[in-house]
């Protein structure tokens, strides 16, 4: 199983309710009953499949305090209190301090790592799947409202890409044109300005251009976003992305209405009380009618035996 979308953010200084979509309970009213919003978004963050993609290496001065923090906290006398900050202190001044060859040691140790990441992160993302795109863009949404560092996410290659705006059309018709052309359509060229210099002049000529010259932008960016549509409609059914964002919001509810505990200062499940049968409370009409077919059936017994008798005493008389 694996998850993604539909589950609040919530971010430390400031909750915010965002509810869950497909007729599920909010966050808020989960934290209610089993805990904090941190409580669960961590729980959640538990529930994912583990991310598959390399991990970025340590630069030189990591390597080097990765190599050297054991020995130097063998010799630390100071306070328990804080003591792998100042450790980490006492390694940065040895290795300002340290031999050019010393340096250069970790410096291509540090090297080699990052050349096998970045193959390994080729080989990563040739491979990703629409299946990991949707869990990493989770943990990504869990993680930041944690407040924790986030990966970027590879685009997968065979998703068609969204067009873009008549605006942007325009804006890249005019940065494309000759210093001449962008003089009489914008009064100046484009070339020395810098990027918001040139938005502003860009946003200035597209308010005020010609409505026929416009609309044809305007035609061009909708005829885009029509095939388009068509496109991502066809990559979602080939891809199921759909069905598969609604079983991982399905299972990340799941685990966000999992067992508490008691560390998480969260309510320990009501065990339920034992049903206990009421007696049963007998009419009197339904006694009534019993006694009545217990006397009918008694008298027939009696008339079968009395006629019984009745015969055997005539055959005598005849005899």
């Amino acid at each position: 199983m694996f998850a993604v979308r539909n589950l609040a953010a919530v971010s430390r200084s400031q909750y915010r309710l965002v509810v869950v979509r497909d007729g599920a309970r909010s966050l808020n009213a989960v934290a209610a009953n089993l805990g904090s919003k941190e409580t669960l978004i961590r729980r959640q963050l538990r529930a994912l499949p583990p991310s598959q993609a390399p991990k970025k290496p340590p630069n030189a001065f990591a390597l080097f305090v990765k190599t050297n923090f054991e020995q130097v906290g063998k010799v630390y006398n100071g306070p328990k209190d804080g003591k792998a900050q100042a450790i980490t202190l006492k390694l940065a001044e040895l290795w300002k301090s340290a031999p050019e060859n010393t340096k250069t040691e970790y410096t291509n140790a540090a090297k080699t790592l990052r050349e096998k990441y970045v193959k390994e992160r080729k080989v990563y993302e040739a491979n990703f799947t629409p299946t990991q795109a949707i869990v990493e863009t989770r943990r990504n949404a869990l993680k930041r409202s944690l407040g924790r560092p986030t990966a970027r996410v590879p685009a997968d290659p065979n998703r068609p890409k969204r067009p873009t705006t008549s605006y942007m059309l325009f804006a890249r018709d005019m940065q494309a044109a000759s210093e001449s052309q962008q003089k009489s359509a914008l009064g100046e060229s484009l070339g020395s300005l810098s990027v918001a210099e040139r938005g502003h002049i860009l946003g200035k000529a597209w308010r005020s251009l010609d409505a026929k010259v416009k609309q044809r932008y305007i035609d061009t960016a909708e005829a885009e976003l029509k095939v388009y549509k068509k496109e991502i409609e066809a990559y979602n059914g080939r891809t199921k992305v759909g069905a598969r964002r609604k079983e991982l919001s399905r299972d990340l509810r799941r685990a966000a209405n999992g067992p508490s505990t008691a560390k998480t200062g969260s309510r320990r499940p009501v065990a339920k009380k034992a049903k206990t049968k009421k007696p049963k409370v007998v009419k009197k009409t339904a006694v009534k009618k019993k006694v009545a077919a217990k006397a009918k059936t008694a008298k027939k017994t009696v008339a079968k035996k009395t006629g019984s008798k009745a015969t055997v005493k005539k055959v005598a008389k005849k005899n």
